[in-house]
This record gives structure tokens, C-alpha cells and sequence, in this order.
């Protein structure tokens, strides 16, 4: 096991991920996964492929990547551990709708769909909490996604005043 995987197990509960875990759920978390070292500039998933599972970031770096309408690729954001990635891919049942790739050497650990329905079927606590956990995860993304369009917003409303001051104060 990776240094930086003890280190999550020791700090897990500073988490938001994995709040509300006892020392004994999120022991059992770990075991549900798969430890995984990625190294620099490889694809941990492509958008359009199926979905396997959750990762855990537990070290290093990823890009998380969307292409233009197959012209360009373009970095929505980079992600560093402690966080989640591939939850909405998941969670909504749907082919992945960006490229994960590592941009320095990362350890991940997945938990696979297979595992984590079966963890629900059981109706294992540490499941749901988890479950609760990455909705709660999402809903938070949203609020900053708002946020920032609404500033966008205000940004172009701005933008297209001026606009119109420079085209309706000056005579040419």
C-alpha cells in the first residue's frame, strides 16, 4: 500500500467525501477498491467510454479535459487530492463526458460500480454515506458553477454597456 493512501486513512475524516465515516467504514472502504499508480500524461478515462467506477484521488494531479467539437482540447480543471472524480458519470449512468489524464505521477483508488451497488443491495451504512456524501459533493460543484455564470453574467451585462456608451456617447 502506497505512503499516500495510509496518509488518507489517517486524515479521512477532514474530508467532505467521506464525512460521517467511522474509522471501521471507511477501513472497509478501502478494502471495496482497487489501488491504482498512474503515471505522467496517462488516460485514466476518455470521454465516451462507459463508465467503471469512482476514483479516489489520493495523490498527484489530473487534468480533467473536454474536447471542442473534436478540434481542441481544453483543460476544464485540475484536480489534486484528496477529491473524487468520475462521480456524475456514475451516479447518472451515462458514457463519460470528459478525459481524466495525469499530470504527474498519481495513485487513485476505484471502487467499481459493481462493488459499490453491491454495497447498496447489502445495505451497507458505509454505501450510503457514501452515496449521500458524492450528492452532496455535486450539489456543492453546482453552487460554484452558478455562482461563477451569474458573475459571468453581470461581467458581460458590464460589457455590453460600455458597448453601447461608446457607440451612443461619441459622434463620428
Amino acid at each position: 500500500m502506497e505512503k499516500a493512501v495510509q496518509s488518507l486513512i489517517n486524515s479521512h475524516q477532514d474530508n467532505v467525501i467521506f464525512q460521517y465515516f467511522s474509522d471501521g467504514e471507511f477501513k472497509e472502504l478501502i478494502a471495496a477498491t482497487e489501488e491504482l499508480v498512474i503515471e505522467k500524461d496517462e488516460i485514466i478515462f476518455e470521454a465516451g467510454q462507459e463508465p467503471v467506477g469512482i476514483y479516489i484521488l489520493v495523490e498527484g494531479k489530473v487534468a480533467i479535459i473536454k474536447m471542442k467539437e473534436g478540434k481542441y482540447a481544453r483543460t476544464l480543471a485540475e484536480l489534486e487530492g484528496h477529491t473524487v472524480l468520475g462521480e456524475m458519470a456514475l451516479l447518472n449512468k451515462r458514457k463519460r463526458t470528459s478525459t481524466a489524464k495525469a499530470v504527474e505521477r498519481t495513485v487513485l483508488l476505484l471502487l467499481k460500480r459493481e462493488t459499490l451497488n453491491k454495497l447498496l443491495e447489502n445495505n451497507s451504512l458505509m454505501g450510503f454515506k457514501l452515496s449521500h456524501n458524492l450528492g452532496a459533493a455535486l450539489s456543492t460543484k453546482v453552487d460554484k458553477m452558478n455562482a461563477a455564470l451569474m458573475q459571468m453574467k453581470t461581467q458581460f451585462q458590464e460589457f455590453n454597456k460600455f458597448k453601447h456608451s461608446l457607440f451612443s456617447d461619441w459622434d463620428f
